[in-house]
């Protein structure tokens, strides 16, 4: 999701395509505050996680599930569904 240009649209894409019984899998960074932010390739950024599923959150989709991991770099797994 980093690199989208225009979270807002994609999101909408995704409730689009997504069967209704679909889940929506993204691997994100933490944030900014947790030193994962814009880079050279990211065209987005968010504070923390938890900004980040509040945008999710009121795109409508609902958290079914993440997954923390540190390697190659430090992020999480986050699993949606429609809500």
């Amino acid at each position: 999701l980093d690199h989208a240009f225009d979270l807002p649209r994609i999101l909408a894409e995704v409730k689009r395509v997504l069967a209704s019984d679909g889940v929506f899998i993204a691997e994100v960074g933490r944030g900014t505050e947790n030193e994962f932010g814009r880079g050279f390739y990211e065209a987005t950024s968010w504070k923390n996680l938890d900004e980040l599923l509040a945008i999710l959150t009121a795109g409508g989709f609902a958290l079914e599930r993440r997954s923390s991991f540190d390697e190659p770099w430090p992020g999480e797994h986050i699993i949606f569904r429609l809500a």
